[in-house]
């Protein structure tokens, strides 16, 4: 095939909604980049208020859109009681994004979608807390703000 003006021309007038298509596929195949986990500050305290240093603070992230692409990091609290997680970016093209919310749809009432990232402390092996919204909910985030500040108070 010669990728002549003639061509182009008949692939444009005669056969549009073809040629349309065509491009969409080619540019849904583009991986494009999008925030996976947040830039996150979390800052782990006891029940009277003081920081806790040497906690360990794990950020969990899940991109259930993207085939289930998960990643988990650790840190440890420095003496402020303060851990930093940085943003990370994951790259996926949208038409597989949008093949994978297909495929998440047989899971049924129990399918998952889109970005979830959420933040937990544990002392050695043993879970001590998460931070906790307003309304009494666990705090997850799900694509937006990308800067996000936490407070985690400690249940012993």
């Amino acid at each position: 095939m010669i990728w002549t003006r003639q061509w182009m021309y008949e692939a444009f007038t005669r056969k549009p909604l073809k040629t349309i298509a065509f491009i969409l596929v080619i540019a849904g195949l583009i991986p494009l980049p999008y925030p996976l986990c947040p830039d996150w500050v979390v800052t782990v305290v006891d029940k009277s208020g003081a920081p806790v240093p040497g906690m360990t603070v794990t950020q969990y992230c899940a991109d259930y859109s993207a085939f289930g692409r998960r990643t988990e990091s650790d840190t440890t609290t420095d003496q402020h009681g303060k851990v930093f997680f940085k943003i990370v970016r994951n790259y996926s093209p949208v038409l597989l994004r949008l093949i994978g919310n297909s495929l998440n749809l047989a899971e049924g009432v129990h399918a998952s979608f889109g970005r979830h990232s959420h933040v937990s402390a544990f002392d050695k092996y043993t879970w001590v807390g998460d931070p906790v919204t307003s309304d009494g909910y666990i705090e997850d985030w799900t694509g937006s703000p990308l800067h996000m500040e936490s407070e985690i108070v400690l249940e012993k």
